[in-house]
């Protein structure tokens, strides 16, 4: 068993890859991983103005409280799923948004379920293009007229947070709990 965690900006390909990711177990025959996508997960289960109600003081707590608890139970039923299974039967766990900040890094690696039971993690960082970016962006807010502000904000935002994580991810105390790899994606 092992976690990935899929990270990058907005509109890198995160949700694509991990589509690209569960191909690859189905062509392998391998079990299906447990697959935890936040992003796709609270637009569909909390609405589209969800990011909206993130300039709220308390959202940020509330969400930071959610995604541990979530991704802790994830990892947790992957963990007990495999208990007693032998290794070629054992379900991995890909989770597409986390880490998004610093402490999110920290609690990830010193604190979560994959430090419990001490399973592998891999970091699956994942760019593209400017002009990719830029071209998604552009079918993102086409699709969202009215949110196109919003998406400009949420992008900025992503690029400086992206930026502190992979800081986060090069301090000493944390090389060597995990893999990491860069993908253009």
């Amino acid at each position: 068993m092992k976690v990935m965690c899929i990270i990058g900006v907005g509109c890198t390909g995160k949700s694509t890859y991990c589509k690209k990711l569960l191909d690859d177990y189905s062509k392998s025959k391998k079990p299906r991983p447990l697959v935890l996508q936040l992003g796709i997960f609270f637009r569909t289960v909390f609405g589209p103005d969800f990011f909206k109600t993130l300039d709220n003081p308390t959202a940020p707590t509330i969400t930071e409280n959610w995604v541990r608890s979530n991704v802790d139970m994830c990892i947790t039923t992957a963990y007990q799923l495999n208990a007693g299974k032998p290794l070629v039967e054992h379900r991995d766990v890909i989770i597409d948004g986390v880490p998004r900040n610093p402490g999110q890094v920290y609690w990830l690696l010193l604190s979560s379920a994959i430090n419990r039971y001490h399973i592998p993690l891999e970091i699956k960082a994942l760019y593209a293009a400017e002009e990719t970016i830029e071209i998604r962006i552009a079918a993102r807010k086409e699709l969202n007229p009215n949110e196109a502000e919003l998406i400009d904000e949420r992008q900025r935002k992503d690029v400086a947070m992206h930026q502190s994580v992979l800081k986060a991810l090069g301090e000493g105390e944390l090389k060597g709990v995990f893999t990491f790899e860069e993908i253009n994606y």
